[in-house]
């Protein structure tokens, strides 16, 4: 099963988002490029793997923007934001982001770990990491 990084997962789907909304390239502050990377501009979307079969996008990843691939790396992320698990903001509404935002500091201490515990659960539950990953590697090869 695929284990929560507690709120890693948030970054990994914002990543996502961006990169699907504007196209580009996105590593972690704590990755050294050691070679140039001019060559894998020219494919359509590239990715760091973690292992040979674990797609990492905090390694690096890059992509055309609305890219068929993230796309479906997003939908991965879907069933996380169900308002149990989390809120779904609405894209470009920074309104949208304030007021969920402020929702989920509002809601009660025990709330907000309910909604944890069921998050966690639902990912133990829900995710096979060899399922993604090779659903993942079919879409790329």
């Amino acid at each position: 099963m695929l284990r929560p990084k507690k709120y890693a997962y948030l970054t990994d789907y914002v990543r996502l988002i961006v990169v699907q909304n504007y196209g580009g390239i996105y590593f972690d502050t704590d990755v050294e490029a050691v070679r140039n990377f001019d060559d894998l501009l020219d494919n359509i979307a590239f990715f760091g793997f973690e292992t040979n079969e674990s797609v990492n996008t905090g390694l690096g990843f890059g992509a055309e923007k609305e890219n068929e691939v993230v796309k479906q790396m997003i939908r991965e992320y879907d069933h996380l934001l169900d308002g149990k698990n989390g809120y779904l903001c609405n894209v470009k509404d920074g309104e949208d982001l304030y007021c969920k935002i402020k929702q989920f500091i509002e809601l009660p201490y025990e709330k907000r770990r309910e909604m944890g515990r069921y998050a966690r659960k639902f990912v133990e539950m829900n995710f096979d990491k060899n399922d993604v990953v090779d659903r993942t590697v079919k879409f790329l090869f």
